[in-house]
């Protein structure tokens, strides 16, 4: 799994995941559509080689601790009105931070 942070930003451009969801929110009004969208995954992270991995957990029930995570230390910046748009599609609550456990995290930068 990758990890990406938002960071709300005044000057932040538009990403093609907003572009998407803006375009397409209309036609996914109807719960029964089904539509195929595409997106380069390429566009929605960082410019950045900087990051963490680790060994982890999904962040959605059952929680099942199968999962590899990298998680990269730059922020993408998004517009307020495009953190309000995902929130509305991204229907999960809020995990908790979890301990550490004995997980080991590294890092591949200094």
């Amino acid at each position: 799994m990758l990890g990406v942070f938002f960071e709300q930003s005044q000057s932040a451009t538009q990403t093609a995941l907003f572009k998407t969801l803006a375009s397409e929110s209309a036609k996914f009004a109807d719960a029964r559509t089904t539509k195929t969208v595409s997106l380069d995954p390429r566009t929605l992270l960082p410019k950045t080689d900087k990051w963490y991995r680790y060994e982890g957990s999904l962040t959605s029930e059952p929680y099942s601790e199968i999962i590899s995570w990298l998680v990269f230390t730059s922020p993408l910046g998004v517009s307020s009105a495009d953190l309000q748009k995902l929130k509305k599609h991204a229907h999960q609550p809020e995990r908790p931070v979890q301990p550490i456990s004995r997980r080991f995290v590294i890092r591949n930068f200094q």
